[in-house]
């Protein structure tokens, strides 16, 4: 099932998957070649969370949120500490407008692992969204203390800053 997955996250992350020759698959084709794979891993291993929240992904990819919020919620049913699934539930309530429960999954991520600094970044860039420069830089300058943090926290980070009047 790993296997299958990390063929599956190659393609929704955007990097060539393992089965691709030329490049020659367009986007549309490599989605659902990456549903094939994850449907593929829930066949092998149906209580694995990781395999629902990939289903999730794919799904928030697609557009269908609600599905999406199923696949997330299936994956922290089956493992309520799984961080990645709380933020992965963040981002869809993110993209359906709901910034109210997308900062509570979060703060729930990180709840389960306080350094898990995209479900950090999320939370920062959602509390910004919503007015909250303070908090937002709170959460965005504890990423920065990292060795290696990504130029687009920095770029967050200034706009909270400027908007904050500091």
């Amino acid at each position: 099932s790993d296997q299958l997955l990390s063929q599956a996250w190659d393609i929704l992350g955007d990097r060539p998957g393992t089965t691709w020759i030329f490049g020659a698959k367009n986007f549309a084709d490599r989605l659902e070649e990456a549903r094939r794979l994850i449907a593929e891993a829930l066949l092998k291993t149906p209580n694995y969370p990781k395999a629902h929240m990939y289903l999730g992904v794919y799904w928030q990819f697609i557009g269908d949120y609600q599905k999406a919020l199923k696949c997330h919620r299936k994956a922290i049913e089956l493992d309520n500490t799984y961080s990645s699934a709380y933020n992965n539930l963040g981002k869809t309530y993110a993209q359906m407008g709901n910034r109210k429960a997308a900062i509570e999954n979060y703060k729930l991520a990180l709840k389960h692992d306080k350094h898990f600094e995209y479900a950090r970044y999320n939370l920062g860039a959602a509390l910004l969204d919503g007015g909250d420069a303070r908090g937002a830089i709170g959460e965005l300058e504890k990423i920065t203390q990292k060795l290696h943090c990504p130029a687009e926290v920095h770029f967050v980070l200034g706009c909270a800053y400027q908007i904050g009047g500091f």
